[in-house]
């Protein structure tokens, strides 16, 4: 098929790295009868795939508009429909996707080709009856698709509530959405569920995850915050579950007889908590149960501030952890309140420390922090991360480091495969030749394009990004500026050879914006006239 990269080999035999992706018959990003395909490993510089001590990153940059975070909803997609036609019993019937594509990737020294493109196949070109609309490859022969391995994990991050990846409402240990948007009512988001995803993020990495505690505390070094962490949990109904020892009796009672215990404790409601209707489910486990109880009465004995419904756990300590699984099911349950978090930053000078919650910081530190932790929690080797706008509300020194604190904090799991889509210049001050490619998209009559394919974008300035991306030129823009020169110089002498070259500059300078009476406005308008001629 036309666009597949060349077949090449890595001496390293370990990692993950995607490497091309065609996508067509998509509603944003490729109409009926148009395609959108992008080689987001630096091939033509690179010449292999050789894994190295870093992950691999791809910036997909462009301006508002332009598709990106559907680019990384649709890769996203893929790979969970892909995993679901892998799943045992299935026979092929599983809802096929409304678009579709075509990928090239490399896993543990193989390359692996998959298509459901509907032309330019022979029916050789496939040998699996039970999926008889896709064509796999493996190494340039045909394959069967169970026989593609797939990436471990599929990490979809975003902190804008309007990012275009899919929510799940079951984990499958697969694909994990990790945005601001709440799995059980996508249309809502806020501050308190970025909040409650990161502590179950803390919690479960600290309770599964050996590593996971000194990664953490890694992350927050660089951040420029102290190697600490405090999260906070209150219980609601404190007069009903800790006025007396909690059996398990007792607790199956409050909810069958709901009323009479609120009644009791001095309490108006009329209607059952929120979290009643899991009630059957949870209680029908007696260890959730006694887990519960457990639970409740050691809330009862703690005293925190003189305060008997409240209690506070360190990283430092395996306590959350061990209490993780009660927490979850009172959460459920709508017994336990939303968490916080608290953060130091370090101190200076002999001054002390300085403490804050999350919900106190800035959007940009919140942002990132919750985005940054909630990736650590899950992230495997062999893993696709997909980050869309890490820049929202950052400030610019933040994303200046961005890709810097990538490599640092996830330097270890270097068989993985970030992309991240971005409009903003800054994120790419940091990108290394050898471990990271740039992707520049562009609209050019109606379709998306690649106007950094085959252009070594490492000696890209800021202005030649913003000149040659957004179209936007300031009055020391340089790269502009080259654009002109070489178009007066070529005016100077009538000859095909220069009107050739000047109609290509003013190809590229048709999309920038200039006010009428812009005395280079008039420059361009006689250097199309000196074509014309």
């Amino acid at each position: 098929m036309q666009g597949w990269i060349p077949y090449i080999d890595s001496p390293d035999k370990n990692g993950f790295r995607l490497l091309f992706v065609d996508i067509q018959n998509h509603r944003v990003l490729a109409r009926k009868g148009e395609n959108c395909r992008l080689e987001l490993f630096n091939y033509g510089i690179e010449k292999d795939v050789s894994i190295g001590p870093k992950p691999y990153t791809t910036v997909i940059i462009g301006s508002n508009g332009i598709g990106k975070s559907f680019i990384l909803g649709a890769i996203a997609e893929i790979f969970r429909h892909l995993k679901e036609l892998q799943m045992p019993n299935n026979n092929g019937d599983k809802k096929a996707l409304v678009f579709r594509f075509a990928i090239q990737y490399f896993m543990n020294g193989h390359c692996y080709k998959i298509s459901n493109l509907l032309s330019g196949w022979a029916k050789s070109d496939t040998i699996d009856a039970t999926f008889p609309n896709y064509y796999c490859w493996e190494d340039e022969r045909p394959c069967a698709l169970t026989w593609c391995p797939l990436p471990t994990a599929v990490l979809a991050s975003a902190v804008s509530i309007s990012d275009r990846f899919k929510t799940h409402k079951k984990e499958d240990g697969f694909y994990w959405y990790l945005g601001t948007r709440n799995e059980n009512s996508p249309s809502t988001t806020g501050t308190k569920t970025l909040v409650r995803k990161t502590v179950s993020a803390i919690a479960e990495g600290l309770s599964q995850n050996p590593s996971f505690r000194e990664r953490l505390k890694m992350l927050l070094s660089v951040l420029g915050l102290e190697p600490r962490m405090v999260i906070h949990y209150s219980l609601r109904y404190k007069k009903v579950y800790l006025s007396e020892p909690m059996t398990e009796e007792r607790f199956l009672s409050i909810f069958n007889e709901w009323q009479r215990y609120f009644e009791a404790a001095g309490s108006s409601r009329t209607s059952p908590p929120w979290g009643y209707h899991k009630f059957p489910e949870i209680s029908d486990n007696q260890e959730n149960v006694r887990e519960i109880v457990r639970y409740l009465n050691k809330l009862r004995n703690t005293n925190q501030g003189g305060r008997t419904n409240h209690i506070e756990y360190s990283i430092d300590d395996s306590a959350l952890g061990e209490d993780w699984k009660a927490i979850k099911l009172l959460t459920a349950l709508d017994i336990m309140k939303y968490p916080t978090i608290r953060v130091f930053k370090g101190s200076e000078s002999g001054i002390a420390s300085e403490s804050f919650l999350f919900e106190e910081s800035s959007s940009g530190e919140t942002n990132m922090l919750c985005q940054l932790i909630n990736i650590l929690s899950h992230i495997e080797q062999h893993s696709i991360v997909l980050i869309d706008e890490p820049e929202t509300s950052a400030h610019p020194n933040w994303q200046i480091r961005y890709i810097d604190w990538l490599n640092e904090i996830f330097g270890s799991f270097h068989t993985c495969h970030f992309i991240i889509s971005t409009h903003s210049h800054f994120l790419l001050t940091d990108l290394r030749k050898e471990n990271s490619a740039i992707v520049a998209l562009k609209r050019d009559n109606g379709k998306t394009i690649n106007i950094s394919k085959g252009l070594n974008t490492f000696c890209w300035s800021v202005d030649d990004i913003l000149y040659k991306v957004f179209q936007v030129r300031n009055t020391r823009n340089e790269a502009f500026e080259r654009d002109l020169f070489e178009l007066y110089r070529l005016m100077k002498t009538d000859s095909p050879e220069n009107k050739s070259k000047a109609t290509t500059i003013l190809n590229s300078l048709k999309d920038v914006v200039l006010r009428d009476g812009d005395p280079l406005k008039v420059l361009i308008d006689k250097a199309k006239k000196y074509v014309e001629s």
